[in-house]
């Protein structure tokens, strides 16, 4: 994916890599996907607005950033309970 990034607008590659990393339940890397208005889990809370620079993203106020230590809990309270969309990622290959 990234030996194309040239041809991509950096934002539109930001969020596709977020989104994938939504559906797989692994922490996001730049801060694009949100649940309910509460940011989903990212990676690394120290560099985030570092990366999101890099990807010409804004920068996200510190206390809106979730620490990646609770995406199991962050989807379990939330998305585990949602029957089609778990069915849409099983049928998908996500899960």
């Amino acid at each position: 994916m990234l030996e194309s990034a040239s041809d991509v607008n950096s934002q539109n590659l930001a969020y596709l890599h977020d989104r994938i990393c939504f559906f797989e339940q692994k922490p996001q890397r730049f801060g694009t996907q949100y649940d309910n208005g509460n940011m989903y889990p990212v990676e690394n809370a120290a560099e985030l607005n570092t990366l999101r620079a890099q990807m010409q993203l804004p920068a996200v106020e510190p206390d809106r950033i979730v620490d990646a230590g609770s995406v199991k809990q962050m989807y379990s309270d939330t998305l585990e309970s949602d029957s089609d969309f778990q069915l849409w990622r099983r049928q998908a290959g996500w899960i």
